[in-house]
């Protein structure tokens, strides 16, 4: 539970699977670790590089990750990797791959350092137990991963967009209300000739997620915004995007555990068919509707929870009931190997070329499931 009771904020397993309860999945919170943090960047050496030609030059698969503050971006990317570093039966790893700007000036050694503060300092924290913070860095990054499955599929090379998600929020006293995109995105969205991932994250909750009492005034506010800081970056992503065709969308429901507050609950992995597009488009109604029209086929979306929070703590699942949380990441690497590879199935090597469809049924399995659930 999350509440002024710090007596409550304790997990409560129960002594069954019956009783397993999860406490609170508000992702944020301090980050004391400083001794990463790079120094500013020189802006005359960051006009030195295109970020889009050194993508494609180095083939990589941008995946651009959108969400407002306390949405759960960080812990999302940090639950991907750690997922990846503790299922003994993952069918890949991931390595840290090649600079995408190279490291000789100060801009591309700023990067540099926040990419690798993301993945020793973030991830080697929520390994601890400490959920990812939330993102206070001066400007956008990319991190650089190549993605090596073991089962003989061909390995891709993934860039991961790490953003604040104030930048995204609406300024009321602005004449132009949303904000302007940062270079590194829209640099990305004209001059990108490869396929994109497009990762829309939005909270089930904001605020007090195990709270029985009706939500404040300021978080129904909040979510209001939220949708509003959503439809502006979809907009400018209409906007200044050239290639749209090329690219895959996926709608995010993040902190899903406060909406089933067990994860034994059958709903927590196997929602009602269309549960999570209609939560969605209660707290999301403006962004959900672009993000609909945007494409020719049914929107793609899905519910994710990236551990059981308390506060800003990660509390270990217990081992037999791990998998039930690993379903999440392993939906959502196929989801992306898929988009980055062509359409071959990262947990299915046996089916090439089989994209998922938002209105297939599929085969069974992971795939089939995936095919389910992303609906």
């Amino acid at each position: 539970m999350h509440s002024q009771d710090k007596s409550k904020t304790e997990p409560f397993w129960g002594t069954s699977d019956e009783g397993l309860n999860t406490p609170s999945a508000f992702e944020s919170g301090a980050f004391d670790d400083d001794s990463y943090k790079p120094q500013k960047p020189i802006s005359s050496n960051r006009q030195k590089y295109q970020l889009s030609k050194e993508l494609k030059d180095k083939d990589y698969h941008p995946i651009m990750i959108f969400g407002t503050r306390a949405s759960g971006k960080s812990s999302l990317l940090a639950s991907l990797f750690y997922y990846l570093q503790t299922d003994p039966e993952s069918p890949a790893i991931s390595v840290k791959g090649e600079w995408i700007i190279p490291i000789d000036t100060a801009y591309g050694q700023t990067v540099a350092d926040l990419a690798s503060g993301f993945l020793n300092h973030v991830i080697n924290n929520f390994h601890d137990g400490q959920a990812a913070p939330s993102t206070r860095d001066e400007f956008p990054f990319y991190i650089p991963i190549i993605l090596r499955p073991n089962n003989g599929l061909p390995e891709v090379k993934l860039a991961f967009l790490e953003s604040r998600g104030e930048w995204y929020h609406i300024d009321k006293n602005s004449k132009d209300l949303f904000p302007e995109l940062r270079e590194e995105v829209s640099d990305v969205y004209k001059n990108f000739t490869g396929s994109i991932s497009i990762l829309l994250i939005a909270p089930y909750l904001i605020g007090e997620a195990y709270s029985n009492e009706t939500p404040s005034e300021l978080a129904v506010i909040e979510m209001k915004e939220s949708d509003a800081a959503l439809f502006g970056a979809l907009q400018a992503y209409q906007s200044n995007r050239k290639d749209r065709e090329l690219d895959r969308y996926l709608f995010v429901m993040t902190k899903w555990d406060a909406h089933t507050q067990s994860i034994i609950d059958t709903n927590f992995v196997k929602p009602p068919h269309g549960m999570v597009a209609h939560l969605i488009y209660q707290r999301f109604p403006r962004s959900w509707t672009l993000f609909q029209n945007m494409q020719a086929e049914n929107a793609q979306c899905m519910q994710y929870s990236s551990g059981v929070m308390s506060g800003d703590a990660r509390v270990d699942v217990p081992q037999h009931l791990r998998h039930i949380m690993n379903r999440f990441p392993q939906m959502l690497w196929e989801w992306i190997y898929q988009n980055a590879s062509g359409g071959h199935e990262l947990f299915n090597p046996n089916f090439e070329n089989k994209k998922v469809s938002s209105t297939s049924e599929g085969s069974g399995g992971l795939i089939g499931f995936l095919k389910k659930i992303l609906t």
